[in-house]
């Protein structure tokens, strides 16, 4: 049995060269609801990327069944954000535009001249304007149709197989005791998000607490990790909160220590 610093506390390791070119060629792949729904996020190159990258990794992608869940609540939302979004900027520009034109009129007209003639400046903006609203076109959200979903078209095809089974209805309850046992005592994951939301929702009959999501996420990784039989895991989150990586700089790839224990153990 090693007695090494390297394999008493591997949570606090950086990992070799080796081990990273090992991580990224064997590892199951598990991605955070969040993963998705930036995709929405992200202007047509960068989705992409993410998605040609994803498929390269092939049947090593795995979604827990509660991100998928999560991702599917929230993916309207996350679209009329868009859509919002999209809208107020478009307005900006039709208001900067018009701004500019009342401002040059009022202060050509104060003169006693008439109307002013188009500036350079006010063609520029008007250019500018032009521009940004044919690019703003092009935008998954410029439709203004919740249901013109093409980015979920994507999404469902390349998750097809590659997401796991809903809890029982016992194993659901058990889940839900260990993650109150979680928060309480500040195991991670999931601390950060609050042992007092003790808010609810319902999915096929089954009441899940919002507050014990990440837990849930982080189990069903555990549990298929088992069934595969790997020893690598990667999980593939925007959330960089202490109960995920712990004391580490933003900028580091390590987990919270204690999840790379869980994992090991």
């Amino acid at each position: 049995m090693k007695s090494d610093l390297r394999s008493m506390f591997p949570g606090y390791i950086e990992p070799t060269e080796s081990s990273y070119l090992a991580l990224f060629k064997n590892a199951m792949i598990c991605l955070d609801a969040n993963v998705l729904l930036d995709l929405y996020r992200r202007n047509e190159a960068s989705r992409e990327e993410v998605i040609e990258c994803l498929k390269l990794c092939g049947d090593r992608v795995f979604v827990p069944h509660h991100a998928a869940l999560e991702y599917m609540r929230n993916r309207r939302g996350v679209i009329k954000e868009q859509i919002k979004q999209t809208q107020d900027l478009k307005a900006s520009f039709e208001k900067l535009v018009s701004t500019v034109d009342t401002t040059v009129q009022r202060s050509h007209l104060k003169k006693g001249v008439g109307a002013a003639p188009e500036s350079e400046l006010q063609k520029a903006l008007r250019s500018v304007s032009e521009l940004a609203s044919t690019e703003l076109d092009k935008l998954p959200s410029a439709t203004g149709r919740v249901d013109a979903d093409d980015i979920f078209v994507t999404i469902n095809e390349l998750l097809n197989g590659k997401v796991g089974p809903c809890f029982g209805a016992e194993e659901l309850l058990n889940a839900s005791k260990e993650a109150m046992r979680r928060l309480e005592k500040k195991i991670p994951p999931g601390y950060e998000d609050g042992a007092k939301d003790t808010s609810t929702f319902f999915f096929n009959g089954q009441e899940f607490i919002r507050s014990h999501g990440d837990y849930f996420v982080w189990l069903q990784c555990l549990k298929e990790a088992k069934i595969r039989k790997h020893d690598h895991l990667i999980v593939v989150t925007n959330d960089v909160k202490a109960d995920w990586k712990g004391d580490n700089a933003s900028n580091s790839p390590l987990p919270h220590p204690e999840l790379a224990c869980e994992f090991i153990n």
